[in-house]
């Protein structure tokens, strides 16, 4: 029965469980302007609390802008989709991940005349990093908010 007690204690005490990673948006940018859209890059930095390496496999994401408020009905759907970038972020480390997402200015109508009226948008990027570990498989969900001036 004492064994038993130490096992979850030595697991937690030894770094063995999964700390989930924090994903954090570092820099959104306008790349790229066409005739129909353009193209945005978004850099994502990830901690890894943990003794181990994690391999970070795709995001899933959802990009969206405030029209006016900040309520989350309010937001204005940019670009979404699945990049399959891989990312090794080493143990107790930090790695980055710099993505290309495109959109089209029919999506952005109202978000480019706030843009223009206040000179920023607030954004708010979400969604999931897959990563493998010693362990298995694990989703790590991230909804970051921040404000966009170009």
């Amino acid at each position: 029965m004492v064994t038993l007690g130490l096992v979850p204690a030595l697991v937690t005490g030894c770094g063995l469980g999964f700390q989930r990673p924090t994903v954090t948006v570092a820099q959104i940018r306008l790349t790229q302007l066409g005739l129909s859209g353009g193209t945005m890059s978004v850099a994502l930095e990830i901690e890894n609390p943990n003794g181990y390496a994690l391999e970070g496999e795709d995001f899933h994401y959802a990009l969206a802008f405030a029209e006016g408020g900040a309520a989350d009905e309010d937001w204005l759907p940019l670009s979404q989709g699945v990049v399959a970038e891989p990312v090794r972020v080493p143990a107790r480390g930090t790695g980055r991940v710099d993505m290309s997402l495109p959109f089209e200015f029919a999506t952005v109508g109202r978000a480019l005349t706030s843009l223009l009226r206040r000179g920023e948008l607030e954004y708010r990027f979400s969604g999931e990093l897959r990563v493998r570990t010693r362990f298995g498989g694990s989703r790590i969900p991230f909804d970051e908010r921040g404000i966009f001036r170009p």
